[in-house]
């Protein structure tokens, strides 16, 4: 079964150091991605928690080569990234397809990530990465990710089984959500639109058992 692991890390071990003395407000949040040797990793950040007055902007960091706002909200703006090499290789030395991120969040305190791993032993020798790289990070919790019990899942079919699983394992129904369900739709390679009906109709049979159970129950008591 996966293994999750939540760990913190100084900014000055990823990037975008100066980009926080200048504005300790700052939360830069990565879009999930998954690793790969080859890929360009976390292309997409959202800035958020500043005034948006143009004092912080990507691309003035050292840790950054290019960044070019895409869409701006009320919460935030959102950057295309191109990262100094020296961020990329931080991220490729200690990354591989092995492990999932399921978020990477930065602020006052430093990086906070949050990874999954097939097995405990990925997680051993991620860590082992971490410590021949010589990266300083803080190992806050490991755990592994707990899946509805068996017969609350009875009444599904085998792709609402399977959406709801990884839902649970990466952390959508967690408060505050770990993921979005675009996140979730991606790793099971579906479109939002069918993970969405996917999840109704299991939250409708998952409910309806319950409840069918439950007033079961009831009669009998009495």
């Amino acid at each position: 079964m996966s293994v999750v692991a939540e760990f913190r890390l100084p900014h000055e071990e990823f990037a975008l150091a100066e980009s926080f003395a200048v504005e300790p407000d700052l939360v830069v949040e990565a879009e999930r991605a998954v690793a790969t040797p080859t890929d360009r990793l976390f292309p997409h950040v959202w800035l958020r928690g500043h005034d948006f007055d143009d004092s912080v902007h990507p691309a003035e960091d050292p840790t950054v080569e290019t960044a070019r706002e895409i869409a701006r909200t009320e919460a935030g703006r959102l950057y295309t990234v191109e990262w100094a090499d020296i961020v990329q290789e931080r991220i490729q030395s200690t990354l591989d397809r092995n492990v999932s991120v399921l978020q990477f969040l930065g602020d006052s305190c430093g990086w906070h990530a949050r990874i999954r791993v097939p097995e405990h032993a990925y997680l051993s020798e991620f860590q082992d990465l971490l410590i021949r790289a010589d990266v300083d990070v803080e190992i806050e919790r490991i755990y592994r990710p707990q899946t509805p019990n068996a017969s609350s899942l009875d009444s599904l079919t085998t792709k609402q089984r399977a959406a709801v699983v990884m839902a649970v394992e990466l952390g959508f129904y967690e408060v505050p959500r770990a993921t979005s369900m675009g996140a979730v739709a991606e790793e099971l390679g579906i479109s939002q639109q069918a993970l969405s009906k996917r999840l109704r109709r299991a939250h409708a049979a998952i409910i309806g058992e319950t409840v069918s159970g439950n007033v079961a129950k009831a009669t009998v008591r009495r």
